[in-house]
């Protein structure tokens, strides 16, 4: 079985780990909820297909979070500034809310945590040796690379009505 790219949360959640105190680490906890597989399947590229999107909730829980060392406000910028950085499906969907919850456990610790919807497609490429069978083709999955113009020359001729 061909490895996969790691999902937006998982890739979101190692950066978080890059970034929190080793002893830490421990403490924090991520998964996904509220999955569904939407149809949105299309031919992409010449040997590149998306074959649906994934919509999920990605839970980041940080327990026992010791906010008079690190400041929630730090964290939260660091989600942010991923979030605008590596998911670009969040602008296309006017996906720009992050609802969080903070508990507070004593004077030092509160449990906190961020429910991040998520939308991404889920790509494969031809591959005659390929574990997926659509329409007789075979493929992998795997990430397909986009090429998308940045802008575009139109040339126009009009025609005058009153030339003979």
């Amino acid at each position: 079985m061909a490895a996969v790219k790691k999902m937006l949360y998982q890739q979101l959640t190692d950066f978080l780990l890059t970034k929190l105190p080793k002893r830490y680490h421990g403490k924090f906890y991520s998964w996904m909820e509220n999955g569904k597989l939407v149809n949105q399947g299309r031919q992409v590229t010449d040997n590149g297909i998306e074959i649906c999107h994934i919509q999920y909730d990605g839970i980041l829980f940080f327990d026992e979070f010791p906010f008079k060392e690190i400041s929630p406000a730090y964290l939260m910028a660091l989600i942010q500034i991923w979030l605008n950085e590596h998911d670009y499906m969040r602008d296309i969907l006017d996906n720009h809310e992050t609802p969080f919850d903070i508990e507070i456990i004593n004077d030092d610790v509160a449990d906190m945590s961020f429910t991040i919807s998520f939308q991404e497609p889920l790509t494969a490429i031809e591959d005659g040796n390929g574990e997926l069978e659509i329409d007789g083709t075979r493929y992998t999955l795997s990430e397909i690379e986009i090429f998308t113009a940045d802008e575009i020359d139109i040339e126009v001729e009009i025609d005058d009505p009153n030339k003979d």
